[in-house]
């Protein structure tokens, strides 16, 4: 709904635009000519060209990020196989200093930091 009204605010604006700029032009860019040009189709031409080129700049800006996205998650995935590895390794160790522990017959002393 919302990008209906402003589709119809810039209609509306053209139509005003048309209405009260409604004489011809010429138009001359190098060797290209374009005779008798009404105003407000030159003006819609712009319009729209801005719009493509807007358009394009997004899509370039959307894969950019789609790309950087997928890098990250990439990275994410990675550091959490990592983690998982040390935390195995971690409790393996755990467990080899309790093996230790009971073979010496010996009570080291309590870490509370452990898992």
């Amino acid at each position: 709904m919302f990008i209906f009204l402003i589709s119809a605010l810039v209609a509306i604006g053209f139509a005003v635009f048309a209405l009260q700029n409604n004489f011809n032009i010429n138009i001359a860019f190098g060797e290209f000519q374009l005779n008798q040009l009404p105003l407000f189709v030159l003006a819609i031409i712009f319009f729209t060209l801005g719009i493509i080129f807007a358009w394009v700049l997004n899509i370039i800006s959307e894969l950019t990020n789609f790309f950087l996205i997928q890098t990250k998650a990439q990275e994410s995935n990675e550091l959490k196989t990592t983690l998982n590895l040390l935390i195995r390794r971690l409790h393996l160790l755990e467990t080899e200093f309790e093996k230790i522990k009971k073979s010496l017959g010996k009570k080291a002393p309590s870490d509370d930091r452990t898992l």
